[in-house]
């Protein structure tokens, strides 16, 4: 059997905030600082200008970005993939109200195998406040920020965790 080259194309997108409204105001939310990553990796940026629409929504800065890159530099190879969005300044009706939201996701698919690796280690809330008390998010456990990879190639789908019951 000849040896097979495994080929990796890069899918990654971040958008920090994009959606549609129903109440108070039935309202479109245009994608705001979207990056989406060519499907040979690189890296993008975008900032967005401070938003507001209406006294329903708001932040003072946001920014995304994303990464994505052959990783030779080790002996087993793959591919790394990064995503980023941060939103600063959030404020929901007056009632949600955060200093910093960051969602970022980091993949890594070996050259063996075809389960990624897949960590949220950024992924935080500061100074998160709703109706004016503070907030902590602690993630659970068995979140999959705290998983490790399935065995035999088995999705994470797959894997039992104490909070599925």
């Amino acid at each position: 059997m000849a040896n097979v080259v495994r080929k990796h194309t890069f899918h990654a997108e971040a958008t920090v905030l994009h959606g549609d409204l129903y109440h108070p105001l039935v309202q479109e939310i245009k994608p705001q600082s979207n990056v989406k990553l060519a499907e040979t990796g690189g890296y993008l940026s975008e900032h967005a200008e401070p938003y507001r629409l209406e006294g329903v929504i708001a932040f003072d800065k946001a920014y995304t970005q994303a990464a994505g890159n052959d990783n030779d530099r080790k002996p087993e190879g793959g591919w790394n993939t990064l995503v980023t969005s941060v939103i600063e300044g959030l404020n929901i009706l007056e009632v949600v109200t955060a200093d910093r939201v960051i969602g970022q996701i980091a993949t890594h698919h070996s050259k063996d195998g075809y389960i990624p690796r897949i960590h949220f280690l950024g992924t935080r809330f500061e100074n998160l406040r709703i109706a004016g008390h503070p907030i902590k998010v602690n993630l659970h456990p068995g979140h999959p920020y705290h998983l490790t990879l399935p065995e035999n190639d088995a999705p994470y789908t797959q894997i039992r965790t104490s909070w599925d019951a």
